[in-house]
């Protein structure tokens, strides 16, 4: 892999090569955070990928002092949540953030904009999901029924992911973006109020449902009042779940 200083022209000649097998990419986007101090620079984290992915095709795009672009041909079999943990694993802890999405020609399109233009480039997970061509819905409740309801409510419609404990919903969420999160209170493991704000400091404008049996006014108040779009009481019907995907901007029937 070869490194490329704040060079736009080679990244640029560059990129037609990348769509001709676009879906064997993977873009990353590597941010030294402010709380990274003196403990890596661009260049430290760039020569880190770099050496680790040494048997791999791709470039390292160094766009400013605090921004890493990486591109890297893994074939079809790679996972893209994989690839990022193996990245955040080659620094510093709490230096980066590490961001990706599936290639592809629109995210190429994107890139190319920044690039040419001397912007921060940083994906923003909206667009992602408004870029998407299909539904993407993730369930997370320990209750296998109430899994059971949002998945055959609304597969017809969408792909729908399960998560059945706390801990999990974090991993779920970076490796799908989804549109619409339907999030139990009472998880086991992490909480949903608490994983509602890891949601939404990763992604502010995550579309955030949250499920409890409990609609006391106190639940309710709570969970919207922390960012929540709504709040849906158990057991709810499928109309009730369709009535939420209309609501959610990105939805798409």
């Amino acid at each position: 892999m070869e490194i490329l200083p704040r060079n736009v022209k080679d990244l640029l000649e560059y990129l037609p090569h990348v769509k001709s097998t676009v879906k064997e990419w993977v873009l990353v986007d590597i941010l030294i955070t402010d709380k990274a101090g003196r403990q890596i620079s661009a260049m430290q984290a760039a020569e880190a990928v770099q050496s680790y992915f040494s048997g791999k095709e791709g470039r390292l795009f160094i766009h400013n002092d605090k921004e890493v672009l990486v591109l890297i041909h893994l074939g079809r079999s790679f996972v893209v949540s994989n690839v990022l943990k193996e990245i955040e694993r080659l620094m510093p802890q709490g230096a980066v953030e590490v961001r990706s999405q599936e290639t592809t020609f629109e995210g190429l399109g994107k890139l190319e904009l920044h690039v040419t233009h001397q912007k921060s480039f940083t994906f923003s997970l909206a667009d992602i999901r408004k870029a998407r061509r299909e539904n993407v819905v993730l369930i997370a409740d320990d209750d296998m029924y109430v899994r059971m309801l949002v998945n055959k409510g609304l597969s017809s419609n969408a792909t729908v992911l399960e998560v059945a404990e706390g801990d999990k919903v974090m991993e779920a969420f970076r490796s799908s973006i989804p549109d619409l999160v339907f999030l139990d209170i009472h998880l086991p493991g992490l909480s949903g109020a608490t994983l509602l704000q890891e949601i939404l400091q990763v992604d502010p404008k995550a579309y955030v449902v949250m499920l409890s049996a409990d609609s006391s006014v106190a639940n309710v108040s709570m969970t919207t009042h922390a960012g929540a779009k709504a709040f849906l009481t158990k057991p709810f019907s499928r109309e009730r779940l369709i009535e939420y995907c209309r609501r959610c901007p990105t939805f798409i029937f």
